[in-house]
């Protein structure tokens, strides 16, 4: 929705950004196509359309190729499903930004697009750390819980209280369970969030109740963006937090470089229109009849995001390495039998099935549902895992001729199936019943 379309007195107010757009108001009422010519008969909204399409497709190329590579070796799903979707943020993006260089009309519902991956992006991310450092593990849950945690980063680690302002204000979790939840809630909550302000910007514009030329609150513009950079700022600090804690046992899988892929898109997207923006406010950048107002803030930044999605296909190529997954087609004995010890190429069929799991949101949605489901429920019994259990036994001196019967009896009825665990601690011997839901998370 244009400042036109707004018919709004508040579209004159003395914020500097409605300045900027009420400026600018008069070229962007007047139709690109009436830009000059600069090449023969092309104009620039001529080419940066040109540069937006060929940008796209070789970003398009790269990346469904590597996308098929995986598919078509798909032997470890837990890791290449998560590979897949974070290689598919370069197609959403490419796609979109160039429909929003060419329509620049409909530009929001290409952007609300591409935003809306980004928050499948990070949870793909977050998902990929998590198979990386449960791999071959019985019970997950174990890693976490003898997690030596590291305290909340900035700007969590400066908040204080206390007579001294010594004790921190968000304290770190003293089971490793409870913080893996706490980051998992932080990273999908964006999910949730971001869907919504999808459809409610949608359907704001149909109704022409959106006006992103206005900061005022009866339209939806300024709601969308204040919880989306809420919702952004959590999940991205979970994911960090996240990552920062288990970077060395992921080091081989080269997830620091990782991450840096996935901030440069998100922060090329986010951060780029309002660059430009900035640059049309202090008018380093102005109209001319060369270069109009709409070219500059949907056009000229949409195919700016094409041509960087190239370069991080390209990086794409380093970040997610084709080797650890290369597997050769199936090795033959001397009798035709297949030697079932080996990985061995899965083709075309099995490819299918790995590009439908990749497209199937299933996961993300129960995702979102276990999120809601433990801060609603699961965090009112976080005490009752058998984390906090073995830190209270450290604290709990009782002596051994107290429970000597009880532990005979318990040793003696044990059974796998019991829910419950023995904690010895020297001369102390403690049985601490565990419910079975308490293992949930």
């Amino acid at each position: 929705m244009s400042l036109a379309h707004c018919n709004d007195s508040e579209a004159n107010e003395t914020s500097w950004f409605n300045k900027t757009l009420a400026s600018n108001s008069r070229i962007d009422n007047v139709n690109i196509v009436t830009e000059a010519r600069i090449i023969g008969n092309y104009t620039t909204h001529d080419l940066l359309v040109l540069i937006a399409i060929v940008s796209t497709s070789i970003a398009l190329i790269l990346s469904i190729g590597q996308i098929l590579f995986h598919a078509t070796h798909y032997h470890i799903p837990e890791q290449q499903r998560r590979i897949n979707r974070l290689l598919f943020m370069i197609p959403v993006y490419s796609v979109s930004n160039m429909l929003a260089a060419i329509h620049y009309e409909q530009s929001i519902y290409y952007d609300l697009v591409g935003n809306a991956y980004a928050a499948i992006g990070l949870a793909s991310f977050f998902n990929l750390l998590y198979a990386y450092v449960t791999e071959g593990a019985q019970d997950p849950k174990q890693y976490f819980r003898r997690l030596k945690l590291k305290h909340w980063q900035w700007p969590l680690s400066w908040l204080r209280k206390g007579k001294d302002w010594h004790e921190p204000l968000v304290r770190t979790p003293r089971n490793g369970l409870t913080w893996f939840n706490i980051c998992y809630c932080g990273v999908f909550q964006y999910n949730f969030v971001l869907l919504s302000n999808c459809i409610a910007g949608s359907v704001a514009n149909v109704f022409d109740h959106y006006c992103a030329a206005s900061l005022n609150p009866k339209y939806a513009y300024i709601w969308v963006l204040v919880t989306d950079a809420i919702s952004a700022t959590i999940s991205s600090y979970c994911l960090t937090q996240f990552h920062r804690q288990v970077r060395h046992d992921v080091d081989k899988h080269r997830a620091d470089f990782q991450f840096l892929c996935i901030q440069i898109v998100l922060y090329l997207s986010t951060y780029q229109k309002l660059l430009i923006t900035l640059l049309l406010h202090r008018r380093w950048i102005q109209a001319t009849e060369k270069l109009q107002t709409l070219d500059i803030r949907i056009s000229l930044p949409a195919t700016c995001l094409c041509v960087e999605m190239v370069m991080v296909s390209l990086l794409h190529l380093y970040a997610y390495p084709l080797r650890p997954y290369r597997v050769w087609r199936r090795p033959r004995a001397l009798d035709n039998h297949v030697v079932s010890s080996m990985p061995t190429y899965t083709g075309v069929g099995i490819a299918i099935i790995a590009l439908l799991e990749m497209l199937n949101p299933w996961d993300l949605v129960t995702g979102i549902g276990r999120a809601f489901k433990y801060l609603l429920f699961d965090i009112r019994h976080r005490h009752h895992d058998i984390g906090y259990a073995n830190q209270h036994a450290k604290e709990i001196s009782i002596p051994r001729s107290t429970w000597e019967d009880r532990m005979s009896q318990h040793r003696a009825n044990d059974t796998a199936d019991s829910g419950q665990s023995g904690i010895g601690t020297g001369d102390v011997d403690l049985v601490v019943p565990v419910p079975e839901k308490a293992f949930r998370y």
